[in-house]
């Protein structure tokens, strides 16, 4: 409830902040050895994003990872591994929505405001009503024009969070593991690789688990293993709208992806 309900929507920052806060509370019950990471993906950008760490990165043997933050709404498939893709995916329905809205505006100008403009005085209530009516459409048009937020966010990422605070809740503190929560997954993958510049650790990244596809284990460059529910399309993998749209978790991946990391984290205690 508290991560599919309260804090569904995770894609600005204080709605990211709320649940970061909430997250390291919940983490508390458990574990004391939490860590924020403060990184900008340029040095003189004006945007913060943050990590959040469980366990020692740093002596680490293995770390198990997934972001926290979510997509804006989008009308194509979800194609992992192609950050390309997702803005292309984001700029379509920015770009087909807000036409939409301009047509709308011109039609309203030309049919209401003009006539109330022309027919009323200054400060007659209609007029008023008119200019802060425009004032309305712009400020939602501005909001348009950076994305619409998608609140259906069970699927990316949240099933992949749960996983991870199911793992840190019942599996036995292991000083060579460690979890981590990203930032700027649905963006340009820029939390982990901000991680992967902190750690040398192996890497386990877990996206969109809780689908009702299959669940696969694969390897990357740079000593990262993604862990995915996805339906593979030629050379792709991918998740339909539909896909990402469901409201049930998939308890069989669900149970898998806890098994993989209990039999990681055994293997690298030994």
């Amino acid at each position: 409830i508290r991560y599919h309900s309260i804090f569904r929507s995770r894609y600005t920052n204080p709605r990211k902040d709320k649940f970061l806060q909430s997250l390291e509370a919940d983490i508390k019950q458990f574990r004391g050895d939490i860590m924020l990471d403060h990184f900008k993906f340029y040095e003189k950008s004006a945007a913060e994003y943050r990590n959040l760490y469980v366990g020692n990165i740093k002596k680490a043997k293995v770390v198990f990872s997934t972001y926290y933050d979510t997509p804006s709404k989008h009308i194509e498939a979800y194609e992992f591994f192609n950050i390309e893709a997702r803005k292309r995916n984001k700029t379509k329905l920015i770009v087909v929505s807000s036409l939409l809205y301009l047509l709308i505006g011109l039609a309203m100008t030309w049919f209401i405001a003009m006539p109330i403009f022309q027919n009323y005085v200054t400060f007659s209530w209609q007029f008023i009503a008119m200019v802060i009516g425009i004032i309305v459409y712009f400020f939602f048009f501005g909001k348009l024009t950076q994305g619409l937020e998608n609140r259906n966010n069970l699927v990316q990422n949240t099933s992949s969070i749960l996983a991870l605070l199911l793992a840190i809740s019942t599996l036995k503190k292991n000083n060579r593991v460690a979890y981590a929560f990203l930032d700027a997954g649905c963006l340009n993958d820029g939390g982990l690789d901000r991680l992967k510049e902190e750690t040398s650790a192996k890497i386990y990244h877990l996206d969109s688990i809780g689908s009702k596809q299959k669940l696969y284990l694969l390897s990357h460059a740079d000593n990262v293993y993604h862990l995915i529910s996805a339906q593979k399309v030629s050379e792709t993998y991918q998740l339909t709208v539909d896909d990402l749209k469901t409201n049930e978790l998939n308890e069989n991946n669900m149970n898998q992806a806890l098994a993989i990391i209990e039999k990681v984290s055994k293997e690298v205690s030994k």
